[in-house]
């Protein structure tokens, strides 16, 4: 193979250090170095890419320092970047496993980076369509609650990747929601999802008339939403976004846990 020019031979020498130093002992260098691997992908030569699939193997085992979540949490905006350059058809496997691990952390503090990586996994996901519309089927109830989160800047990750996730969502009319994504804030949005839940089961499931108040149409969107829900054990509860107690007091908590989040809490 001819040896390539002496720039991209010391692109792929940083690159190589920097991976190194992903497994360094310090937190603070691992940290630093995922920030680096990350900030590099960008600019990569497209010549030495092929090197982005060893420095993805590193990330990823980084996503298991949950001893150091300043670690996991760099590393995954860091492979947020690097899906972004190489998109899923080049990374093989490797796309479901880092799907399978980003969701992990969507009910911890590190949600926001897992948002991000998510919404980049969803924007290049049209060769594994099928794979990644299994797991929005799991995730898409933790991504309706993420959108009122108290924490502005998750909430407006989620927003965006929410809007990404729907056409993978199955709904038949998904650039409607999109639009709605774009137009609306967090409880409208979470209100017209649960009006659309609501169409979709007065058009497929019963006869009557539907509910016209809104106490009503949050019911029904309860009833709609299984088929979104199918993969939670029946009886089990659905993750909260994080424990009751850690909510602050007052307006903060009252905006967010509301009936519109707990209309989906336990499948029959």
């Amino acid at each position: 193979m001819k040896e390539p020019p002496l720039e991209k031979r010391n692109v792929l020498k940083t690159l190589r250090v920097l991976a190194e130093k992903a497994q360094h002992r310090s937190s603070t260098i691992r940290q630093l170095a995922a920030r680096a691997l990350g900030n590099a992908a960008g600019s990569m030569p497209v010549e030495v890419r092929w090197i982005s699939l060893q420095v993805v193997q590193v990330l990823q085992q980084s996503l298991a320092d949950t001893a150091c979540p300043e670690v996991v949490a760099e590393s995954m905006l860091a492979l947020a970047e690097l899906v972004r350059v190489l998109q899923a058809v080049n990374l093989g496997s490797a796309f479901e496993d880092i799907a399978r691990a980003t969701k992990m952390f969507f009910e911890s503090y590190l949600r926001y980076s897992a948002l991000r990586l998510y919404s980049v996994l969803a924007s290049s996901a049209s060769s594994k369509r099928s794979f990644f519309a299994g797991e929005v089927a799991e995730t898409w109830v933790s991504l309706f609650l993420h959108l009122r989160d108290p924490d502005f800047a998750v909430a407006s990750m989620c927003k965006i990747t929410f809007r990404l996730c729907v056409p993978f969502m199955g709904l038949r009319r998904p650039r409607e929601i999109i639009s709605l994504c774009k137009r609306l804030g967090a409880q409208e949005l979470q209100d017209a999802l649960c009006t659309h839940l609501v169409s979709k089961l007065c058009s497929s499931e019963t006869s009557g008339p539907c509910p016209g108040s809104l106490r009503g149409v949050r019911g029904a969107a309860c009833v709609a939403g299984r088929d979104w829900a199918m993969a939670i054990p029946p009886g089990h509860p659905l993750p909260l976004p994080f424990p009751l107690s850690q909510l602050a007091e007052g307006q903060q908590k009252a905006s967010f846990w509301t009936p519109v989040n707990l209309c989906l809490p336990v499948l029959p």
